[in-house]
């Protein structure tokens, strides 16, 4: 019986860590959504922000998506000369790169 019990409470603790999960992305998801549609009416600095966030909401469910992100808000605020906005951007990169465990030493 106790083992029973045990292995209940065990899946109960599973199931809710997963529909929080699935919850958070799709909070994310909405969040990107609602950033992407913000950015058709944005330019210059405005517009490296919200893509240095699009970046930011998509770096846990998509790198590769979070680092082209990242990689446009740099050669935006490159043209528009937004330093905050590249070191956003790169700052961005870096956390990226860690994630996926590159070094410099490699």
């Amino acid at each position: 019986m106790r083992y029973f019990l045990r292995t209940i409470f065990l899946l109960y603790l599973i199931i809710l860590g997963f529909s929080q999960v699935n919850g958070q992305y799709g909070i994310q998801t909405q969040k990107v959504d609602s950033l992407k549609s913000l950015l058709l009416d944005k330019e210059g600095t405005e517009a490296v922000d919200i893509i240095n966030e699009i970046a930011y909401y998509v770096t846990l469910s998509n790198s590769e998506e979070a680092e082209e992100w990242a990689n446009e808000a740099i050669k935006k605020s490159r043209v528009i000369d937004y330093d905050k906005g590249r070191a956003d951007a790169h700052q961005r990169l870096g956390i990226l790169f860690y994630r996926r465990g590159y070094s410099s030493s490699s």
